[in-house]
């Protein structure tokens, strides 16, 4: 019964999404009346998506502020929102562009995303995004983006290193990424 209901609820957002291409491109505010499968609102932070722009681009909604992160920069309001899904979203359920722009707003917590990708797949959804528009991004990256991923990068590295090194002394060798 509840598997039905839950098809029956993705099958009106998917055909919502094809017929509204700024569908889920912002969360829905907290505090708000919702209109439940009607409310073109993302709920959790994996429902969020850029603007399908396969018959137009559309510029004016990434500058109104798409929550979908791609390193653009956010705006407070779209922060507030974003702190409010993050912190009420199962540890493992967050996506990986929503830990990048929590490491990149709140700062360094390496050890417990040790495990991610440096960047956070940013470098490729961004890359995607690119493609999809025809080499132009709809965006300003956020200020200092790059050098705190880079440091970042550089923090796995060198922490990959102790781990080989380490390994290797005992004849085992456990290679973190």
């Amino acid at each position: 019964m509840a598997e039905t209901r839950n098809n029956d609820f993705l099958r009106v957002r998917v055909a919502q999404s094809r017929a509204n291409p700024l569908w889920c491109t912002k969360l829905c505010p907290p505090g708000s009346v919702c209109q439940g499968d009607k409310c073109p609102f993302a709920h959790n932070l994996s429902e969020l998506k850029a603007p399908s722009e396969m018959d137009q681009l559309y510029d004016d909604a990434w500058k109104d502020g798409v929550d979908r992160w791609y390193g653009q920069i956010m705006q407070p309001e779209q922060m507030n929102h974003f702190s409010y899904y993050y912190e009420k979203t199962q540890f493992f359920d967050v996506p990986d562009w929503a830990r990048g722009l929590h490491y990149v707003w709140k700062g360094p917590h390496v050890l417990s995303d040790r495990y991610h990708m440096w960047d956070y797949g940013l470098t490729m959804d961004v890359e995607l995004l690119r493609r999809s528009r025809g080499g132009r991004l709809p965006f300003e990256f956020m200020p200092n983006l790059w050098i705190i991923l880079g440091a970042r990068h550089g923090q796995l590295r060198a922490q990959t290193q102790e781990v080989i090194s380490y390994g290797a002394k005992r004849s085992c060798v456990h290679i973190v990424f």
